[in-house]
């Protein structure tokens, strides 16, 4: 028995705010940012990038998170008619491990400075997102659905790499390491 649309969408956003929330937040003394890169450094004034890191901040940059994006949602569709809950593991787990960080650095109230076009195109991403996990937690999954909700997504976040290089978006988020670890690490 399968659930119904309004039964999916349920445990989609329970599963997202389960996965965003468990174990994510800071430890009891932390402040769930990295430290700065100098001790007593002030705080960044407006407009400014904030000198810490979030924590659990993925390797390299918004460049690196949106391809990590685009690689691990390309073959969704196939992998949804394969096995459908691993499909939807990945597409959540690159939403938590990647679009989430797209969302608080450079989104409109993101830290990294940006311009407020890329802010709209990663709130978009955002939204695409969310509709592509409504597709995948579908039952039965519609194939021919997911891949039209990954173009979309994928369309996108062309869009996000395209106002961030209008942006001036550096290739690496600054005090980020460059390599890119694979999502849940």
């Amino acid at each position: 028995m399968g659930l119904s649309k309004r039964g999916a969408i349920g445990w989609l956003a329970g599963a997202i705010l389960v996965m965003s929330g468990a174990g994510c937040g800071p430890q009891e003394g932390e402040t769930g940012e990295a430290p700065a890169a100098e001790a007593g450094a002030a705080g960044p004034s407006a407009g400014e990038a904030s000198p810490g890191l979030i924590a659990g901040t993925p390797a390299g940059g918004l460049r690196d998170w949106v391809e990590a994006i685009l690689a691990g949602t390309a073959s969704l569709a196939d992998d949804a008619s394969a096995d459908r809950s691993a499909a939807q593991r990945t597409a959540l787990d690159l939403y938590i491990t990647r679009q989430e960080y797209l969302e608080m650095y450079y989104g409109p109230s993101g830290r990294q400075p940006g311009t407020p076009a890329l802010g709209q195109a990663v709130l978009d991403a955002e939204t695409r997102f969310h509709e592509l996990l409504q597709l995948l937690a579908a039952d039965p999954v519609d194939p021919a659905a997911v891949r039209e909700g990954t173009t979309l997504l994928h369309a996108q976040l062309d869009r996000v790499l395209a106002e961030a290089g209008a942006a001036g978006v550096p290739a690496v988020l600054p005090g980020n390491a460059s390599a890119v670890r694979e999502p849940g690490t």
